[in-house]
Protein backbone atom coordinates (compact mmCIF):
# COMPACT_ATOMS: atom_id res chain seq x y z
CA UNK A 1 0.00 0.00 0.00
CA UNK A 2 1.23 3.49 -0.83
CA UNK A 3 2.00 5.85 2.08
CA UNK A 4 -0.02 8.71 0.55
CA UNK A 5 -3.16 6.58 0.33
CA UNK A 6 -5.60 5.55 3.03
CA UNK A 7 -7.65 2.52 2.18
CA UNK A 8 -10.65 0.95 3.84
CA UNK A 9 -12.95 -1.76 2.58
CA UNK A 10 -14.69 -0.12 -0.31
CA UNK A 11 -12.93 3.22 0.28
CA UNK A 12 -9.54 4.49 -0.97
CA UNK A 13 -8.60 8.09 0.07
CA UNK A 14 -5.58 10.29 -0.72
CA UNK A 15 -3.78 11.82 2.30
CA UNK A 16 -1.04 13.49 0.35
CA UNK A 17 -2.19 17.03 1.11
CA UNK A 18 -3.30 16.38 4.73
CA UNK A 19 -1.34 18.12 7.56
CA UNK A 20 0.32 15.70 9.89
CA UNK A 21 -1.31 15.47 13.32
CA UNK A 22 1.80 14.71 15.30
CA UNK A 23 5.52 15.15 14.58
CA UNK A 24 8.34 13.92 16.86
CA UNK A 25 11.17 16.52 17.39
CA UNK A 26 14.74 15.65 18.14
CA UNK A 27 16.77 16.89 21.19
CA UNK A 28 18.83 19.30 19.11
CA UNK A 29 15.63 20.78 17.66
CA UNK A 30 14.13 21.15 21.11
CA UNK A 31 17.31 22.84 22.49
CA UNK A 32 17.45 25.19 19.53
CA UNK A 33 13.79 26.02 20.02
CA UNK A 34 14.36 26.81 23.75
CA UNK A 35 17.32 29.08 22.91
CA UNK A 36 15.20 30.92 20.33
CA UNK A 37 12.45 31.44 22.88
CA UNK A 38 14.92 32.82 25.47
CA UNK A 39 16.29 35.27 22.92
CA UNK A 40 12.78 36.35 22.04
CA UNK A 41 12.00 36.83 25.77
CA UNK A 42 15.05 39.07 26.27
CA UNK A 43 14.06 41.19 23.31
CA UNK A 44 10.58 41.59 24.65
CA UNK A 45 11.94 42.63 28.10
CA UNK A 46 14.10 45.28 26.48
CA UNK A 47 11.16 46.60 24.43
CA UNK A 48 9.04 46.76 27.58
CA UNK A 49 11.65 48.78 29.44
CA UNK A 50 12.01 51.15 26.48
CA UNK A 51 8.26 51.61 26.29
CA UNK A 52 8.00 52.41 30.00
CA UNK A 53 10.77 54.99 29.69
CA UNK A 54 9.05 56.55 26.67
CA UNK A 55 5.78 56.92 28.60
CA UNK A 56 7.65 58.60 31.48
CA UNK A 57 9.30 61.08 29.15
CA UNK A 58 5.95 61.88 27.46
CA UNK A 59 4.36 62.68 30.79
CA UNK A 60 7.29 64.90 31.65
CA UNK A 61 6.94 66.64 28.32
CA UNK A 62 3.26 67.32 28.95
CA UNK A 63 4.01 68.71 32.41
CA UNK A 64 6.70 71.02 30.98
CA UNK A 65 4.36 72.19 28.22
CA UNK A 66 1.67 73.04 30.81
CA UNK A 67 4.22 74.93 32.86
CA UNK A 68 5.22 76.88 29.76
CA UNK A 69 1.60 77.79 29.11
CA UNK A 70 1.17 79.01 32.70
CA UNK A 71 4.21 81.14 32.42
CA UNK A 72 3.06 82.58 29.10
CA UNK A 73 -0.36 83.40 30.60
CA UNK A 74 1.33 85.09 33.57
CA UNK A 75 3.39 87.16 31.15
CA UNK A 76 0.27 88.16 29.24
CA UNK A 77 -1.50 89.17 32.46
CA UNK A 78 1.57 91.18 33.53
CA UNK A 79 1.57 92.97 30.20
CA UNK A 80 -2.18 93.63 30.56
CA UNK A 81 -1.63 94.98 34.11
CA UNK A 82 1.03 97.28 32.86
CA UNK A 83 -1.25 98.49 30.09
CA UNK A 84 -4.09 99.07 32.59
CA UNK A 85 -1.82 101.12 34.82
CA UNK A 86 -0.87 103.15 31.82
CA UNK A 87 -4.52 103.77 30.69
CA UNK A 88 -5.94 104.37 34.19
CA UNK A 89 -6.46 108.21 33.77
CA UNK A 90 -8.36 107.66 30.54
CA UNK A 91 -10.53 105.03 32.11
CA UNK A 92 -11.31 107.29 35.07
CA UNK A 93 -12.45 110.01 32.69
CA UNK A 94 -14.61 107.49 30.77
CA UNK A 95 -16.12 106.24 34.03
CA UNK A 96 -16.98 109.80 35.04
CA UNK A 97 -18.62 110.46 31.66
CA UNK A 98 -20.47 107.16 31.86
CA UNK A 99 -21.76 107.92 35.37
CA UNK A 100 -22.99 111.32 34.17
CA UNK A 101 -24.71 109.69 31.18
CA UNK A 102 -26.25 107.08 33.52
CA UNK A 103 -27.64 109.85 35.69
CA UNK A 104 -29.13 111.53 32.65
CA UNK A 105 -30.64 108.21 31.53
CA UNK A 106 -32.17 107.60 34.98
CA UNK A 107 -33.64 111.12 34.95
CA UNK A 108 -35.06 110.53 31.44
CA UNK A 109 -36.38 107.17 32.61
CA UNK A 110 -38.24 108.84 35.46
CA UNK A 111 -39.75 111.35 33.03
CA UNK A 112 -40.63 108.51 30.62
CA UNK A 113 -42.33 106.65 33.50
CA UNK A 114 -44.53 109.67 34.21
CA UNK A 115 -45.26 110.09 30.50
CA UNK A 116 -45.99 106.35 30.25
CA UNK A 117 -48.49 106.64 33.09
CA UNK A 118 -50.13 109.58 31.32
CA UNK A 119 -50.27 107.63 28.06
CA UNK A 120 -51.65 104.58 29.90
CA UNK A 121 -54.42 106.70 31.36
CA UNK A 122 -55.11 108.12 27.89
CA UNK A 123 -55.19 104.59 26.47
CA UNK A 124 -57.65 103.52 29.13
CA UNK A 125 -59.83 106.53 28.35
CA UNK A 126 -59.68 105.77 24.63
CA UNK A 127 -60.49 102.12 25.37
CA UNK A 128 -63.54 103.21 27.36
CA UNK A 129 -64.61 105.48 24.51
CA UNK A 130 -64.04 102.69 22.02
CA UNK A 131 -66.05 100.27 24.16
CA UNK A 132 -68.85 102.81 24.32
CA UNK A 133 -68.64 103.24 20.54
CA UNK A 134 -68.65 99.45 20.04
CA UNK A 135 -71.69 99.13 22.28
CA UNK A 136 -73.44 101.93 20.41
CA UNK A 137 -72.40 100.34 17.10
CA UNK A 138 -73.77 96.96 18.15
CA UNK A 139 -77.01 98.59 19.23
CA UNK A 140 -77.22 100.55 15.97
CA UNK A 141 -76.38 97.43 13.93
CA UNK A 142 -79.00 95.42 15.83
CA UNK A 143 -81.60 98.08 15.12
CA UNK A 144 -80.53 98.19 11.46
CA UNK A 145 -80.83 94.41 11.18
CA UNK A 146 -84.31 94.52 12.73
CA UNK A 147 -85.73 97.58 11.05
CA UNK A 148 -89.33 98.36 11.68
CA UNK A 149 -89.91 100.33 8.47
CA UNK A 150 -89.61 97.47 5.94
CA UNK A 151 -93.35 96.81 5.60
CA UNK A 152 -95.29 97.94 2.58
CA UNK A 153 -97.12 100.77 4.33
CA UNK A 154 -93.82 102.66 4.78
CA UNK A 155 -93.27 102.76 1.01
CA UNK A 156 -96.14 105.16 0.49
CA UNK A 157 -96.01 106.85 3.91
CA UNK A 158 -94.33 109.95 2.47
CA UNK A 159 -97.15 110.34 -0.05
CA UNK A 160 -99.79 110.70 2.66
CA UNK A 161 -100.82 114.15 3.87
CA UNK A 162 -98.23 115.30 6.40
CA UNK A 163 -96.44 118.37 7.79
CA UNK A 164 -92.77 118.64 6.72
CA UNK A 165 -90.17 118.57 9.52
CA UNK A 166 -88.86 122.04 10.32
CA UNK A 167 -86.33 121.09 13.00
CA UNK A 168 -82.53 120.88 12.74
CA UNK A 169 -81.63 118.08 10.29
CA UNK A 170 -78.19 117.64 11.91
CA UNK A 171 -77.99 114.66 14.26
CA UNK A 172 -75.12 114.34 16.82
CA UNK A 173 -73.38 110.96 16.58
CA UNK A 174 -73.71 110.22 20.30
CA UNK A 175 -77.49 110.55 20.01
CA UNK A 176 -77.78 108.24 16.99
CA UNK A 177 -78.55 105.01 18.87
CA UNK A 178 -81.19 106.66 21.08
CA UNK A 179 -82.69 108.40 18.04
CA UNK A 180 -82.86 105.06 16.20
CA UNK A 181 -84.55 103.45 19.22
CA UNK A 182 -87.10 106.24 19.26
CA UNK A 183 -87.57 105.80 15.51
CA UNK A 184 -88.06 102.03 15.93
CA UNK A 185 -90.61 102.65 18.68
CA UNK A 186 -92.45 105.10 16.44
CA UNK A 187 -92.42 102.54 13.58
CA UNK A 188 -93.88 99.81 15.80
CA UNK A 189 -96.44 102.24 17.17
CA UNK A 190 -97.37 103.20 13.62
CA UNK A 191 -97.72 99.52 12.64
CA UNK A 192 -99.85 98.90 15.73
CA UNK A 193 -102.07 101.82 14.76
CA UNK A 194 -102.23 100.58 11.17
CA UNK A 195 -103.05 97.06 12.40
CA UNK A 196 -105.73 98.42 14.70
CA UNK A 197 -107.18 100.50 11.86
CA UNK A 198 -107.19 97.44 9.59
CA UNK A 199 -108.85 95.39 12.32
CA UNK A 200 -111.47 98.06 12.81
CA UNK A 201 -111.96 98.20 9.03
CA UNK A 202 -112.51 94.42 8.89
CA UNK A 203 -114.86 94.68 11.85
CA UNK A 204 -116.85 97.31 9.97
CA UNK A 205 -116.92 95.00 6.92
CA UNK A 206 -118.27 92.21 9.11
CA UNK A 207 -120.81 94.61 10.51
CA UNK A 208 -122.05 95.36 6.99
CA UNK A 209 -120.15 98.49 5.97
CA UNK A 210 -118.76 97.21 2.65
CA UNK A 211 -119.65 100.05 0.29
CA UNK A 212 -116.08 101.41 0.34
CA UNK A 213 -114.10 98.11 0.23
CA UNK A 214 -113.32 98.62 -3.47
CA UNK A 215 -111.61 101.95 -2.83
CA UNK A 216 -108.17 102.41 -4.48
CA UNK A 217 -106.35 101.98 -1.16
CA UNK A 218 -107.12 101.18 2.49
CA UNK A 219 -106.27 104.77 3.43
CA UNK A 220 -108.81 106.05 0.94
CA UNK A 221 -111.35 103.57 2.28
CA UNK A 222 -110.76 104.76 5.85
CA UNK A 223 -111.10 108.38 4.74
CA UNK A 224 -114.38 107.56 3.02
CA UNK A 225 -115.56 105.68 6.12
CA UNK A 226 -114.83 108.72 8.29
CA UNK A 227 -116.70 110.96 5.89
CA UNK A 228 -119.48 108.40 5.79
CA UNK A 229 -119.66 108.49 9.59
CA UNK A 230 -120.15 112.25 9.45
CA UNK A 231 -122.91 111.85 6.86
CA UNK A 232 -124.37 108.68 8.36
CA UNK A 233 -127.54 110.33 9.51
CA UNK A 234 -128.35 111.56 6.00
CA UNK A 235 -127.39 108.29 4.34
CA UNK A 236 -129.41 106.07 6.67
CA UNK A 237 -132.58 106.64 4.67
CA UNK A 238 -130.87 106.01 1.32
CA UNK A 239 -129.21 102.88 2.72
CA UNK A 240 -132.55 101.56 3.91
CA UNK A 241 -134.01 101.99 0.44
CA UNK A 242 -131.08 100.22 -1.21
CA UNK A 243 -131.20 97.44 1.35
CA UNK A 244 -134.90 96.83 0.74
CA UNK A 245 -134.27 96.77 -3.00
CA UNK A 246 -131.43 94.28 -2.50
CA UNK A 247 -133.61 92.02 -0.34
CA UNK A 248 -136.33 92.09 -2.97
CA UNK A 249 -133.72 91.03 -5.53
CA UNK A 250 -132.45 88.24 -3.26
CA UNK A 251 -135.97 86.97 -2.64
CA UNK A 252 -136.69 87.07 -6.37
CA UNK A 253 -133.47 85.13 -7.01
CA UNK A 254 -134.48 82.51 -4.46
CA UNK A 255 -137.90 82.17 -6.09
CA UNK A 256 -136.21 81.92 -9.49
CA UNK A 257 -133.90 79.17 -8.22
CA UNK A 258 -136.84 77.28 -6.75
CA UNK A 259 -138.84 77.69 -9.96
CA UNK A 260 -135.95 76.52 -12.13
CA UNK A 261 -135.58 73.47 -9.90
CA UNK A 262 -139.26 72.68 -10.39
CA UNK A 263 -138.87 73.16 -14.16
CA UNK A 264 -135.91 70.81 -14.17
CA UNK A 265 -137.89 68.18 -12.26
CA UNK A 266 -140.71 68.46 -14.81
CA UNK A 267 -138.17 68.06 -17.64
CA UNK A 268 -136.69 65.03 -15.91
CA UNK A 269 -140.17 63.55 -15.58
CA UNK A 270 -140.65 63.95 -19.34
CA UNK A 271 -137.19 62.49 -19.96
CA UNK A 272 -137.96 59.45 -17.78
CA UNK A 273 -141.24 58.99 -19.64
CA UNK A 274 -139.27 58.99 -22.88
CA UNK A 275 -136.72 56.35 -21.85
CA UNK A 276 -138.99 54.18 -19.71
CA UNK A 277 -140.89 52.96 -22.79
CA UNK A 278 -137.68 51.51 -24.28
CA UNK A 279 -136.44 48.01 -23.63
CA UNK A 280 -133.21 48.03 -21.61
CA UNK A 281 -131.78 44.52 -21.37
CA UNK A 282 -133.59 42.66 -18.56
CA UNK A 283 -134.66 45.81 -16.70
CA UNK A 284 -138.31 46.42 -15.99
CA UNK A 285 -137.71 49.87 -14.49
CA UNK A 286 -135.05 52.42 -15.37
CA UNK A 287 -135.30 56.10 -14.57
CA UNK A 288 -133.14 58.99 -13.48
CA UNK A 289 -134.45 60.89 -10.49
CA UNK A 290 -133.27 64.24 -9.15
CA UNK A 291 -132.91 64.10 -5.36
CA UNK A 292 -133.09 67.38 -3.46
CA UNK A 293 -130.22 68.64 -1.37
CA UNK A 294 -132.69 68.99 1.45
CA UNK A 295 -130.66 71.38 3.59
CA UNK A 296 -130.49 73.93 0.75
CA UNK A 297 -134.01 73.45 -0.67
CA UNK A 298 -135.64 73.56 2.77
CA UNK A 299 -133.67 76.72 3.67
CA UNK A 300 -134.84 78.40 0.42
CA UNK A 301 -138.45 77.33 1.00
CA UNK A 302 -138.33 78.64 4.58
CA UNK A 303 -137.02 82.05 3.55
CA UNK A 304 -139.51 82.35 0.66
CA UNK A 305 -142.43 81.41 2.92
CA UNK A 306 -141.31 83.85 5.59
CA UNK A 307 -140.86 86.65 3.03
CA UNK A 308 -144.39 86.05 1.74
CA UNK A 309 -145.79 86.40 5.26
CA UNK A 310 -143.93 89.61 6.08
CA UNK A 311 -145.09 92.93 4.72
CA UNK A 312 -143.04 94.46 1.93
CA UNK A 313 -141.57 97.09 4.27
CA UNK A 314 -140.36 94.44 6.66
CA UNK A 315 -138.76 92.02 4.18
CA UNK A 316 -135.37 93.58 4.85
CA UNK A 317 -135.55 92.30 8.40
CA UNK A 318 -134.91 88.78 7.15
CA UNK A 319 -131.26 89.65 6.47
CA UNK A 320 -130.74 92.07 9.34
CA UNK A 321 -128.81 90.73 12.34
CA UNK A 322 -131.05 92.70 14.71
CA UNK A 323 -134.30 91.58 13.08
CA UNK A 324 -137.22 90.96 15.36
CA UNK A 325 -138.22 88.11 13.06
CA UNK A 326 -134.94 86.28 13.68
CA UNK A 327 -135.46 82.98 15.34
CA UNK A 328 -133.07 80.05 15.53
CA UNK A 329 -134.46 78.14 12.55
CA UNK A 330 -134.66 81.18 10.29
CA UNK A 331 -131.17 82.35 11.26
CA UNK A 332 -129.73 78.91 10.51
CA UNK A 333 -131.42 78.86 7.08
CA UNK A 334 -130.12 82.32 6.22
CA UNK A 335 -126.57 81.58 7.42
CA UNK A 336 -126.56 78.27 5.54
CA UNK A 337 -127.39 79.97 2.24
CA UNK A 338 -124.78 82.66 2.87
CA UNK A 339 -122.08 80.10 3.64
CA UNK A 340 -122.95 77.83 0.74
CA UNK A 341 -123.13 80.77 -1.66
CA UNK A 342 -119.71 82.02 -0.54
CA UNK A 343 -118.15 78.55 -0.82
CA UNK A 344 -119.63 77.88 -4.27
CA UNK A 345 -119.21 81.46 -5.55
CA UNK A 346 -122.97 81.71 -5.90
CA UNK A 347 -125.80 79.17 -5.87
CA UNK A 348 -126.99 77.49 -9.08
CA UNK A 349 -129.82 75.10 -9.82
CA UNK A 350 -127.28 72.27 -10.10
CA UNK A 351 -126.31 72.85 -6.44
CA UNK A 352 -129.87 72.06 -5.27
CA UNK A 353 -130.04 68.41 -6.36
CA UNK A 354 -128.10 65.28 -7.21
CA UNK A 355 -129.04 62.56 -9.70
CA UNK A 356 -129.78 58.95 -8.71
CA UNK A 357 -130.42 55.97 -10.98
CA UNK A 358 -133.39 53.70 -10.13
CA UNK A 359 -133.23 50.20 -11.58
CA UNK A 360 -135.57 47.26 -11.14
CA UNK A 361 -135.86 43.80 -12.71
CA UNK A 362 -138.86 41.52 -13.02
CA UNK A 363 -140.18 40.37 -9.61
CA UNK A 364 -137.55 42.48 -7.82
CA UNK A 365 -137.73 45.70 -5.83
CA UNK A 366 -136.53 48.93 -7.40
CA UNK A 367 -133.06 49.96 -6.15
CA UNK A 368 -131.44 53.39 -6.20
CA UNK A 369 -127.78 54.03 -7.09
CA UNK A 370 -125.66 57.17 -7.10
CA UNK A 371 -123.28 55.70 -9.70
CA UNK A 372 -124.71 53.92 -12.71
CA UNK A 373 -121.50 51.94 -13.29
CA UNK A 374 -122.13 49.93 -10.11
CA UNK A 375 -125.87 49.51 -10.67
CA UNK A 376 -125.90 46.41 -12.91
CA UNK A 377 -123.87 44.25 -15.28
CA UNK A 378 -121.60 45.81 -17.91
CA UNK A 379 -124.01 45.11 -20.76
CA UNK A 380 -127.01 46.53 -18.90
CA UNK A 381 -125.06 49.62 -17.85
CA UNK A 382 -123.80 50.12 -21.41
CA UNK A 383 -127.34 49.78 -22.79
CA UNK A 384 -128.67 52.28 -20.24
CA UNK A 385 -125.98 54.82 -21.15
CA UNK A 386 -126.67 54.42 -24.89
CA UNK A 387 -130.43 54.82 -24.58
CA UNK A 388 -129.97 57.80 -22.26
CA UNK A 389 -127.56 59.42 -24.69
CA UNK A 390 -129.89 58.86 -27.67
CA UNK A 391 -132.80 60.34 -25.73
CA UNK A 392 -130.76 63.43 -24.84
CA UNK A 393 -129.71 63.87 -28.48
CA UNK A 394 -133.36 63.47 -29.51
CA UNK A 395 -134.47 66.20 -27.11
CA UNK A 396 -131.72 68.50 -28.37
CA UNK A 397 -132.94 68.25 -31.98
CA UNK A 398 -134.95 71.02 -33.59
CA UNK A 399 -138.48 69.61 -33.76
CA UNK A 400 -139.40 71.98 -36.57
CA UNK A 401 -137.03 70.13 -38.91
CA UNK A 402 -137.17 66.44 -39.69
CA UNK A 403 -133.51 65.41 -39.85
CA UNK A 404 -132.22 61.83 -39.98
CA UNK A 405 -128.89 61.69 -38.15
CA UNK A 406 -126.23 58.99 -38.02
CA UNK A 407 -124.81 57.61 -34.76
CA UNK A 408 -121.59 55.61 -34.66
CA UNK A 409 -121.16 52.90 -31.99
CA UNK A 410 -117.76 51.34 -31.51
CA UNK A 411 -117.26 47.87 -30.00
CA UNK A 412 -120.87 46.94 -30.65
CA UNK A 413 -120.06 43.31 -29.91
CA UNK A 414 -120.18 44.20 -26.20
CA UNK A 415 -124.02 44.12 -26.53
CA UNK A 416 -125.89 40.87 -27.02
CA UNK A 417 -128.22 40.39 -29.98
CA UNK A 418 -131.39 41.31 -28.06
CA UNK A 419 -129.91 44.57 -26.85
CA UNK A 420 -128.58 45.32 -30.33
CA UNK A 421 -132.04 44.91 -31.85
CA UNK A 422 -133.61 47.00 -29.09
CA UNK A 423 -131.01 49.72 -29.57
CA UNK A 424 -131.57 49.79 -33.35
CA UNK A 425 -135.32 50.15 -32.80
CA UNK A 426 -134.87 52.86 -30.15
CA UNK A 427 -132.46 54.82 -32.33
CA UNK A 428 -134.89 54.65 -35.25
CA UNK A 429 -137.73 55.96 -33.07
CA UNK A 430 -135.50 58.83 -31.94
CA UNK A 431 -134.60 59.68 -35.54
CA UNK A 432 -131.15 58.12 -35.73
CA UNK A 433 -129.55 55.45 -37.88
CA UNK A 434 -127.01 53.31 -36.05
CA UNK A 435 -123.64 52.32 -37.49
CA UNK A 436 -122.03 49.44 -35.62
CA UNK A 437 -118.28 48.82 -35.58
CA UNK A 438 -117.27 45.29 -34.64
CA UNK A 439 -114.28 42.99 -35.21
CA UNK A 440 -116.68 40.06 -35.68
CA UNK A 441 -119.91 39.67 -37.74
CA UNK A 442 -123.18 40.80 -36.14
CA UNK A 443 -126.47 38.97 -36.84
CA UNK A 444 -128.58 42.05 -36.09
CA UNK A 445 -127.07 44.31 -38.77
CA UNK A 446 -128.99 45.00 -41.99
CA UNK A 447 -125.98 46.09 -43.99
CA UNK A 448 -122.30 45.16 -43.71
CA UNK A 449 -119.70 47.69 -44.86
CA UNK A 450 -116.23 46.09 -45.10
CA UNK A 451 -113.18 48.29 -44.61
CA UNK A 452 -110.23 47.53 -46.85
CA UNK A 453 -106.68 48.55 -45.99
CA UNK A 454 -104.70 50.10 -48.83
CA UNK A 455 -101.01 49.62 -49.43
CA UNK A 456 -100.13 53.10 -48.25
CA UNK A 457 -101.65 52.51 -44.80
CA UNK A 458 -105.01 54.20 -45.48
CA UNK A 459 -108.45 52.57 -45.17
CA UNK A 460 -110.82 52.39 -48.14
CA UNK A 461 -114.63 52.01 -48.10
CA UNK A 462 -116.42 51.36 -51.39
CA UNK A 463 -120.17 51.38 -52.05
CA UNK A 464 -119.68 48.45 -54.40
CA UNK A 465 -118.51 46.23 -51.53
CA UNK A 466 -121.58 46.73 -49.34
CA UNK A 467 -123.22 43.49 -48.24
CA UNK A 468 -127.01 43.65 -47.90
CA UNK A 469 -128.00 41.21 -45.16
CA UNK A 470 -131.65 42.34 -44.89
CA UNK A 471 -133.01 45.29 -46.86
CA UNK A 472 -134.81 47.93 -44.86
CA UNK A 473 -137.66 47.89 -47.38
CA UNK A 474 -138.43 44.31 -46.45
CA UNK A 475 -138.47 45.18 -42.76
CA UNK A 476 -140.81 48.13 -43.30
CA UNK A 477 -143.12 45.95 -45.46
Amino acid sequence: MREDRFQLPGLNLSVEHQAPQYEQRSDEEIAQLIEDCQDRHRQLQEQKAATEELDTQKKRKVELEQEVKRLEKDLEQFDELAQLHKSRPDRLKAMEATNQELAEIEHAQKQAGAQQQTLREQIQEVAKQRQALDTAHQEIDRIRQNRGDTDDQFNWLADLPHTPWVGDPELPLEQLSQTLRDYQRDCYQLKDLDRELNHQRITLHTGGLTKFQYAPSPEEEIRLMVEFRHHLAREAEALEKKARSAVVTVTASLRDLRGNLQSFENAMHEFNRLISRRKLSDLKVFRIQPVHENHLVEAIDLLIQTAEKVESGESFELFNQSSVLDDRQLDQARQLLIDEGSARHGLKVADLFRLTFELGKENQDVESFDDIDSAASNGTVLMAKLVTGLAMLHLMQDKSRNVQALCYLDEALALDAANQRSLIKTASEFGFALMFASPSPLITAHYCVPIQQMSNGKNHISRKHWQILQPLEAIEA
